[in-house]
């Protein structure tokens, strides 16, 4: 019996010992890659510029990132082999090279890019599903751009809206109130299909959409695209009148913290907050909060009625 344990405590032995060399054989062949980005004729870095490698050999699975505030990125543990890595950033000219990634080595690639020349076409998703150019798009869309949202002041999200051809906002009250493209207005909400990226904010029980329920500050929202029309083939029935997308900010390029405060009459206060921060290549996350108060309508009953 105690040959027999000797015995197996060995092949134990034997085994973690030849699985410790495997992992730091392992470990020893994965690298670093690094870089920066910068804007060809400035030679400023640009930060939120995004950044994907993907083997040569298999194009299926590639990792992405975010350059930081200083134009700069990092990949951690890629394994030996051919990379190619793509470069893109809105409103340039994307971009790519290739570098070979040796077992024990950091390799560094930076890379400059060239200012897109038709600056004035927005990027679109909604329309088609995935990236085309606003002129290119198969339906008729607007696209509400940060700096538009920015120069806004807005008790609710949607009321960026209030400004998009083709869209009839009707105020309801200081923070409710209805939009419609190819349709009346009703008391239950707009029937728009309304989504925060691609996911739907209708009220179940109404089967209509508000505002004020949208689940982020205005400081979160990077833009919003609307599609006069229908879009049923895309996004059901719900979309017979038209759809509005309003994009979040990515926490990987829009890192930082952001504050507004609104006041006016009726005791009107509007504040918004958030915080984002990355943390190494693959996790960011952020923080937004809105507290809106104010006083909206004044009961005016006449006591003789009672």
């Amino acid at each position: 019996m105690t040959f027999f344990r000797n015995t197996f405590l060995a092949a134990i032995f034997v085994q973690f010992a030849a699985l410790s060399v495997a992992i730091t054989s392992f470990a020893q062949e994965r690298t670093l890659l690094s870089g920066t980005v910068q804007d060809a004729a400035s030679q400023v870095p640009l930060p939120g510029a995004s950044v994907r490698v993907a083997l040569v050999s298999d194009t299926a699975h590639s990792r992405f990132t975010y350059t930081t505030t200083r134009g700069e990125y990092r990949f951690k543990e890629l394994a030996p082999g051919r990379y190619t890595v793509y470069f893109s950033l809105l409103g340039y000219l994307s971009d790519s090279a290739r570098v070979e990634i040796q077992a024990g080595h950091e390799e560094t690639m930076s890379i400059q890019l060239h200012i897109q020349p038709l600056e004035e076409q927005d990027v679109v998703v909604t329309a088609s599903r995935h990236e085309e150019k606003e002129t290119h798009s198969p339906a008729s869309i607007s696209v509400v751009t940060p700096k538009e949202i920015r120069e806004q002041v807005t008790s609710v999200p949607t009321d960026v809206l209030k400004n998009v051809p083709g869209i009839d906002v009707a105020q309801e009250g200081i923070a409710m109130g209805t939009y419609a493209s190819r349709s009346f207005h009703s008391v239950f909400g707009s029937d728009i299909l309304t989504m925060n990226d691609y996911h739907s904010l209708e009220v179940p029980a109404i089967g209509g959409f508000y505002g004020i329920l949208l689940p982020q500050s205005i400081e979160d929202i990077d833009h919003v695209e609307v599609v006069r029309g229908p879009g049923s083939a895309l996004y059901g029935p719900e979309a017979a009148t038209g759809v509005v997308n309003f994009i979040s900010k990515s926490p990987f390029s829009s890192q930082g913290t952001d504050l507004s405060v609104a006041g006016g009459e009726r005791d009107y206060t509007n504040l918004n907050f958030r915080n984002a921060e990355a943390i190494g290549d693959r996790f960011a996350f952020s923080i937004s909060g809105r507290y809106l108060a104010a006083n909206d309508w004044h009961s005016a009953d006449d006591p003789k009625e009672d």
